[in-house]
């Protein structure tokens, strides 16, 4: 889903996943946000940082993130998925139903 990235923001997208991977959440979500800073458009960084927001129960931030993630990146499965599980959780059945 990293299509159309610069090698920098590749590298930095990189990163914040070693970071969730490693736990380090608060680190990640920040550059996550800075992914998204340079490259709005970053299906990666709109999931990741969604999924984040989920975890920390911020689950309306990361319906939106999500969301935002599915617009940018229609064909990305794991992104519905996730967006399904966060509207799930925010008891909007029929919603994550269609994803």
């Amino acid at each position: 889903m990293t299509r159309h990235v610069t090698p920098e923001v590749l590298s930095l997208l990189q990163k914040a996943v070693q970071l969730h991977q490693a736990g380090r959440l608060d680190e990640a979500d920040r550059l996550y946000g800075t992914v998204r800073a340079r490259a709005p458009q970053n299906g990666d960084a709109l999931n990741l940082k969604g999924m984040i927001a989920l975890d920390q129960q911020r689950v309306e931030e990361a319906i939106k993130l999500l969301k935002r993630a599915v617009q940018v990146a229609p064909a990305y499965a794991q992104a519905h998925f996730n967006l399904a599980n966060a509207l799930s959780a925010a008891a909007h059945v029929d919603d994550a139903l269609a994803h």
